[in-house]
């Protein structure tokens, strides 16, 4: 097999591997379940898989993999907050897989999905590209101790950095609206809010909309600071 994958030109997607690391080609997550707890092990799933050499992983389709099943049994509709929540994961992931439309056509979502597409690919594409041209041993997608010193940051399942510079807090659990954040140290521009703020501790209680989720960038310090800072504890 490593000598067929070789020989290709594009990538290709495997759904196991072995003795294939550093090969041009995307691991496939086994399907997860239509569920808040299928939603919650994805995180770290990807970062397991790039800890050990595979850094291109595709997590599947977006909602789960009998979501849509059970539409077209008619044996339950579409959960808008889940499907929402799953997207606001995979959008920041390697590969991006809709089985149908955002949805189903609902209009609301669609919005929402391509609001999401345009932040992908305007911050999250390139920085990709970056880090694959990085060593052999660099993420794409990282965990928060992946750069940092500060021991609560091993603590952390439920967010993610891409690169040294961007920091992804979604929502994972069904009705919530708030959570706390834990950024690296420096200074990083909320994408929600519009603010600079400075990093090395948490966020209490942040308010993440359900169309919305919760990125930051590394940037330089505003002048004068940021009041917002006092908003951190």
């Amino acid at each position: 097999m490593n000598t067929l994958m070789k020989t290709l030109p594009t990538s290709l997607g495997l759904t196991s591997s072995i003795t294939s690391i550093n090969l041009q080609g995307y691991v496939r997550l086994h399907p997860r379940e239509s569920s808040w707890e299928g939603l919650a092990s994805i995180i770290p799933s990807v970062i397991s898989l790039g800890l050990v050499g595979y850094p291109l992983v595709n997590t599947g389709i977006v909602g789960g993999r009998d979501l849509f099943g059970k539409i077209k049994n008619q044996t339950e509709y579409i959960d808008t907050e889940l499907y929402l929540r799953w997207l606001e994961v995979i959008i920041f992931m390697p590969v991006v897989e809709f089985a149908e439309l955002p949805g189903l056509n609902d209009l609301d979502v669609i919005k929402v999905a391509k609001r999401l597409l345009k932040v992908r690919n305007e911050h999250f594409v390139e920085k990709m590209k970056q880090a694959l041209l990085e060593p052999e041993d660099t993420l794409i997608v990282r965990p928060m101790w992946w750069r940092q010193n500060e021991s609560e940051a091993y603590q952390i399942e439920d967010q993610f950095m891409i690169g040294n510079d961007i920091v992804v807090a979604p929502i994972i659990h069904k009705g919530k609206t708030e959570r706390d954040i834990y950024l690296p140290d420096g200074w990083w521009k909320d994408e929600i809010l519009a603010q600079v703020i400075r990093g090395g501790k948490r966020i209490k209680k942040y308010q993440i909309p359900l169309d919305k989720v919760a990125i930051f960038f590394r940037t330089e310090p505003s002048s004068p600071p940021s009041s917002t800072a006092s908003t951190l504890k």
